[in-house]
């Protein structure tokens, strides 16, 4: 978590970490739930189980919480000079990047919600 964001779980606050964990089981809860659209287009349409629904309202909420932490390094690196001091994480990292290698913010919150809610091996 710090290496990723720059904060521990201890410094979110107990709120922020339950929000976390909780949009990271929803995420897997997703990933496993039987969807009939996947196997019968025509039902895609009809989204029985509310997959759909549901997924794009953690996708939402997983906007919010990441972007926030975007905008609060970009802030930090506008009182530090203009610039990261050097000693950043991988936000600071994302946020470094120029030209052609230089991402979105829709971008860096995929990647870095792609980081978090991967499990280590």
């Amino acid at each position: 978590m710090a290496s990723v964001f720059g904060v521990g779980l201890g410094e979110l606050g107990a709120g922020a970490v339950s929000e976390l964990e909780e949009m990271v089981g929803q995420g897997y809860e997703l990933l496993g739930t039987f969807n009939w659209g996947d196997h019968l287009p025509l039902l895609r349409l009809l989204d029985v189980h509310g997959v759909r629904r549901k997924s794009r309202a953690l996708a939402s909420r997983v906007k919010v919480f990441v972007s926030k932490i975007i905008e609060e390094h970009k802030t930090r690196r506008d009182a530090k000079y203009g610039g990261c001091d050097g000693d950043g994480d991988f936000v600071d990292v994302l946020l470094g990047l120029e030209g052609e290698e230089r991402l979105e913010e829709e971008d860096m919150v995929a990647v870095l919600w792609q980081i978090y809610s991967t499990p280590l091996p």
